[in-house]
């Protein structure tokens, strides 16, 4: 059994104080005596009550304060976890930003392209616009061309069944 060291320095002055009021009273007269030994032991025994109250309310304040540290001392370990994972988080954030500005520039790349190839369509339907008008002017051309050239077979063969007529008549006339 362990003598509590805290509980005989709370309680040694109120131990004293009995013994001296024990003193005091003996050397008293009579009536007198019983007074301040009434007196004398009221007040010891409310320093007394006083002591013990406090004493307990002690032991609920150290209750209390041992739970708010270790409480403490877990929302500590919290908040450590917590800036380790907004350092993580902001390292990621860094890097989708990253990714986000090379994935804008490749998008510019891609529509720079795309407007090249835009415009390269562009040149290349008026080319085929202008081919195609070509084209249709050649063929407009070979048709005239076409026409043309039965209007001539047609006037040979006139002038050839003419002829062939006028020398039929020769002939006739001749005989």
């Amino acid at each position: 059994m362990a003598i509590d060291i805290q509980l005989i320095s709370d309680y040694a002055g109120l131990v004293v104080g009995l013994v001296v009021l024990l003193l005091a009273t003996s050397v008293l007269p009579g009536k007198i005596r019983w007074y301040v030994l009434t007196a004398g032991l009221a007040i010891i025994g409310y320093e007394f009550y006083v002591r013990m109250r406090n004493r307990k309310a002690l032991a609920a304040a150290d209750k209390a304060r041992k739970e708010l540290l270790a409480r403490f001392e877990a929302l500590e370990k919290h908040r450590k976890e917590l800036a380790e994972t907004v350092v993580k988080l902001n390292q990621k954030a860094a890097e989708l930003s990253e990714k986000n500005a090379r994935l804008e520039l490749e998008k510019q790349t891609l529509a720079q392209q795309g407007g090249d190839i835009a415009v390269k369509k562009a040149e290349l339907d008026n080319k085929s616009t202008a081919l195609l008008d070509e084209a249709g002017a050649v063929v407009n051309e070979i048709n005239n061309s076409e026409n043309l050239l039965q209007t001539l077979l047609a006037a040979k063969q006139a002038h050839e069944s003419l002829a062939g007529a006028g020398t039929a008549d020769v002939r006739e006339g001749g005989q």
